[in-house]
């Protein structure tokens, strides 16, 4: 009987910890630092919760479903059931907040639970630690890497990569010329554009937060006609950014020539 009741006890007794992860986030804006899904060998989701533990001392952390696809590897490297890559379920995301004006480091801890199955392997606790950066910063080093992916793409002459970094509904707007908007018009602009210039660079000068999911930037940007000689072609520009499905899209993008 007594071996019973110490076997009850160990079954009753917290999840140990998962493992101690860490994400830098802007101050003050709602950021999703990650996700959780769970489903069987039969690719059928089971329910997710969180319950946060021990609350961070300088912000919030909230949790919210969200429809995932399920990758080829998870967030931590882990081969995922192949029958079910490509599928869509519906999982968990982690949110955290600092308090207004923030910065430094921050911590919580939170359980992970299949509310279905208290003795499931998968209800364990997570620790985080979070470095809040002022959001300017961030915000621009979020953008930088997308502008240098852009450039990447388009001085390989990959029209529809480019097109692919923006919003399904963004507006082009380049001097001289008529709106062109939607994907398939912006891929067509980009593709007609490679075929004369290219060396594509863009500087990002400033960044201002215009929302939780939208981002005003300025910068500027410099190309290299394939012409013989070639001339250089530089100028200025702003992006409206919008945030969708946790990426930075190009909203609407608009320049000129002359600095």
């Amino acid at each position: 009987m007594r071996k019973i009741l110490l076997l009850g006890t160990v079954l009753i007794l917290p999840p140990t910890l998962a493992a101690a992860d860490s994400a830098t986030v802007p101050s003050g804006v709602r950021t999703e630092i990650t996700t959780h899904m769970r489903y069987d060998s039969q690719c059928r989701p089971d329910a997710v919760m969180i319950r946060v533990i021990t609350p961070p001392q300088n912000g919030t952390v909230t949790s919210e479903q969200k429809s995932m696809v399920v990758s080829e590897k998870s967030e931590r490297g882990i081969q995922q059931q192949t029958p079910c890559v490509g599928r869509t379920m519906q999982g968990v995301a982690v949110y955290y907040q600092s308090n207004p004006g923030f910065t430094g480091q921050d911590s919580f801890r939170y359980q992970r639970i299949n509310p279905r199955d208290s003795a499931d392997r998968f209800n364990t606790q997570i620790s985080y630690t979070v470095t809040v950066v002022p959001a300017a910063a961030q915000l621009k080093s979020d953008i930088e890497k997308v502008n240098a992916h852009f450039a990447e793409l388009f001085n390989k002459g990959d029209a529809a990569g480019v097109a692919a970094l923006y919003a399904d509904d963004a507006v082009v707007l380049p001097p001289g010329a008529g709106i062109v908007k939607g994907r398939m018009d912006i891929q067509a602009f980009w593709q007609k554009a490679a075929e004369t210039l290219g060396n594509a660079q863009l500087t990002t000068v400033d960044v201002k937060a215009l929302s939780e999911n939208a981002i005003r930037e300025t910068g500027h940007f410099s190309l290299r006609t394939k012409s013989t000689p070639p001339k250089e072609v530089t100028g200025k520009y702003v992006v409206v950014w919008e945030r969708i499905d946790g990426e930075w899209k190009l909203g609407t993008d608009i320049w000129n020539e002359g600095k």
